[in-house]
């Protein structure tokens, strides 16, 4: 059998390191049989694995093991991989559970909390581990996609998990502002990635909270006193959640100031357009006419129509609207950049993929490309391959 070395440690119920074997906190064991059986020893209580630390080796481990493990590994897990993927395992879990044990949240929400107040743990760490897996990749782990019971869930664990860490994420955020002057260092920038994810969290709790008010001017003054682009872009994107004036605001204070950068411009298109905001689509059709967008140049074309249609809550509305829209502007693209809209096929291709009455719908507006008259070569084919399955 191919040798697979696993490096390993066993961890307390509480997430502290347990020795075995004489003291040792780590251990490398290099399976090359098919069966294996390891015994160690001097173990004082039932212990949590650990495994594959430090990357030993380029597998994928399945374990039976109870939800209890994996809080152990968030809250203290000295492989941050580890500790980062138990994280992202219990999030898919809850999001997927259409009715969630509270207790299960409870859990994750206070293994989280011990991680915020991990001061060995680095800032640009806690900001990746407070982030829940993306929409798009929660759709790889269901088969029938289901675009509205992923957005609900996820949604709603976000929220969940902004009322249980409200404090923790509020007097972090408290030591952590103002924020510090520009540095492009890889400190400042953890610093920085994680004061946005806290004003993320916080923002989630905005439609069950008593002090919108207060949530409200949190947000516009973590925009007002931004000193580079990414604190800008967290503001807006935490502002989401809010829309009406303040996120009008934001949106038209960045547009003012990086009117005369194209780059910077692509991404304020692009996160209008990824807004998971029911009326996003209405604002995407929108600002098709604003002077800036121009459906001949490329750049500006995906930022706003494919961003969109990465937009997995709104692109993928159960009235068809999205899948609608998308169909149109294939076509219309496709009399003068073929490649472009052959581009923007491949999210309809994947009809069979989602449940009804998405994958319906999804076929339909297929089915309308593939129909047209004078289509390129290059829509022609992707589309009717995708239908011929």
């Amino acid at each position: 059998a191919l040798p697979i070395p696993i490096r390993f440690g066993l961890l307390t119920g509480d997430g502290q390191p347990m020795p075995f074997d004489g003291g040792k906190t780590e251990g490398l064991y290099v399976f090359d049989t098919d069966t294996a059986e390891l015994v160690l020893h001097d173990v004082e209580q039932p212990p949590v694995l650990s495994a594959l630390r430090h990357f030993s080796a380029p597998v994928i481990l399945t374990v039976d093991e109870p939800m209890a493990h994996a809080f152990a590994r968030v809250r203290g897990d000295s492989d941050p991989f580890n500790r980062w993927e138990a994280a992202q395992g219990l999030a898919r879990g809850l999001i997927l559970n259409a009715a969630p044990d509270p207790g299960h949240v409870a859990a994750f929400a206070e293994a989280l909390a011990a991680c915020l107040g991990d001061d060995r743990l680095e800032p640009a760490f806690k900001a990746l581990i407070l982030a829940l897996p993306s929409e798009s990749d929660m759709a790889q782990m269901m088969n029938p996609i289901d675009p509205a019971f992923i957005h609900a869930r996820r949604v709603a664990l976000k929220a969940e998990l902004s009322h249980r860490l409200s404090a923790e994420a509020r007097a972090l955020y408290a030591r952590l502002d103002p924020p510090a002057a520009f540095s492009p260092s890889a400190d400042a920038a953890g610093g920085r990635a994680l004061r946005n994810a806290l004003l993320d969290l916080i923002l989630a709790g905005y439609d069950a909270s008593d002090d919108k008010a207060g949530l409200t001017a949190l947000a516009e003054a973590h925009f007002a006193r931004a000193t580079n682009m990414t604190d800008m872009v967290g503001s807006i994107q935490a502002l989401m959640v809010i829309q009406g004036a303040p996120y009008q605001r934001a949106l038209d204070s960045f547009y003012s100031r990086f009117r005369n950068e194209p780059l910077v411009i692509d991404k304020w298109f692009a996160l209008q357009a990824g807004c998971p905001h029911p009326e996003t689509l209405k604002r995407v059709e929108s600002l098709k006419t604003h002077p800036d967008f121009d459906a001949k140049t490329p750049n500006r074309w995906r930022a706003l129509v494919q961003a969109f249609a990465g937009n997995q809550s709104v692109f993928h509305d159960p009235s068809g609207a999205g899948y609608a829209f998308l169909t149109e502007q294939i076509l219309k693209v496709d009399a003068f950049n073929p490649m472009t809209a052959a581009r923007l096929v491949e999210p309809l291709s994947r009809f069979r993929f989602y449940a009804e009455p998405y994958s319906g719908l999804m076929r339909k507006a297929l089915e309308t490309v593939a129909a047209a008259p004078k289509l390129s070569k290059n829509v022609a084919e992707l589309a009717g391959k995708a239908l011929e399955g």
